[in-house]
């Protein structure tokens, strides 16, 4: 493994862009964000995933780690409105230990009135010093919400950061060698799952883990390695 230190892995237990395309403030690129941002629940934990790929009769999938899946084939994924919580069925379909990827098929309910945005990957070269954020459900942030089934508690929690280096490494002591990105963009336990953003709404990272003792850094499979998974699951993706 590429890394002496020890990780800590932090789960809770068709628009096409150039890539040129241009950089948007901030607060408007992370709202329109936020609508593919899901909660992911299951009967032991919570973590976080996005929308990437649309499947037929109106279901669609999401991303998220599979260590936050682990051991369970059916998942709640849920979004949270300003004035509502949706919650959707989803079953796992396809999940990597090597790469800590999964992919969950999202079946919509017939009488919902709500449409989620799918997010496009950033397949190029992930460069140092880019501008990044963070969207999930860190459950440092639970603490505060008072009522946990209201929006409030599924609205997501933001962080930035810079690319910090990418390299080559392998989670946990698995033989699959990836390409990661580390950033400082704060995450923690319950982001595990969730995207990492440039500044164009480009997804360049599936957040998973942090260093410890490692300056305030964080890892995520690029997502040159997630659009290599999904081309492998025959996932449509932008």
């Amino acid at each position: 493994m590429i890394y002496t230190m020890r990780i800590l892995l932090v789960s809770a237990f068709a628009l096409v862009l150039p890539i040129g395309a241009s950089a948007q403030n901030l607060q408007t690129i992370s709202a329109e964000a936020e609508l593919s941002t899901a909660r992911v629940i299951t009967k032991t934990g919570r973590g976080s995933g996005f929308a990437v790929g649309k499947g037929q009769n109106g279901t669609f999938y999401v991303v998220t780690n599979n260590h936050v899946i682990e051991g369970h084939r059916d998942a709640i994924v849920a979004f949270g409105l300003k004035d509502r919580v949706v919650g959707y069925a989803a079953k796992v379909i396809n999940a990597s230990a090597e790469m800590d990827l999964a992919i969950l098929h999202v079946f919509p309910k017939g009488s919902e009135n709500h449409s989620v945005p799918l997010v496009p990957l950033a397949t190029r070269e992930i460069n140092k010093g880019e501008e990044v954020f963070a969207l999930g459900f860190p459950g440092s942030t639970d603490f505060w919400v008072g009522d946990k089934t209201s929006p409030d508690a599924f609205e997501t929690t933001l962080t930035r950061g810079v690319v910090s280096k990418v390299s080559t490494g392998s989670w946990g002591g698995q033989s699959m060698q990836i390409e990661l990105v580390l950033h400082t963009a704060t995450i923690n336990k319950g982001n595990s799952g969730g995207p990492l953003f440039n500044y164009c709404g480009q997804v360049m990272g599936v957040n998973t883990a942090g260093l410890i003792q490692a300056n305030d850094n964080y890892v995520s499979s690029s997502s040159n390695t997630l659009a290599g998974f999904l081309r492998g699951s025959n996932i449509p993706f932008s």
